[in-house]
C-alpha cells in the first residue's frame, strides 16, 4: 500500500510546474493517489510519485485520452 513516504517531496512551485508539464496526472489526498494507483498500476507508463505540503500526485507518460485509465473524483 502506498504511503506518503513513497512520494518525493517537492516545493509548491515544483509541484505546480510538474502538474503543468505532465501528460497525465492524478492529484489529491493520499487515499486518492492510492486508489488511482491501485486501479491503474498495470497500465501506468513510468509513474512518478510526488507531493507538496498539502497534496500528493502521481504523474505518468500515458496519453491524456488513454481510456484504460480510471481517475478518482
Amino acid at each position: 500500500m502506498l504511503t506518503l513516504e513513497d512520494f518525493e517531496p517537492l516545493t509548491i512551485e515544483e509541484f505546480q510546474q510538474l502538474k503543468l508539464d505532465a501528460a497525465t496526472y492524478q492529484a489529491g489526498e493520499i487515499y486518492v493517489c492510492r486508489k488511482f494507483y491501485d486501479y491503474n498500476k498495470d497500465v501506468l507508463i513510468d509513474p512518478v510519485f510526488v507531493r507538496n505540503s498539502d497534496y500528493c500526485m502521481i504523474v505518468s507518460k500515458n496519453d491524456p485520452e488513454d481510456t484504460n485509465l480510471t481517475y478518482i473524483d
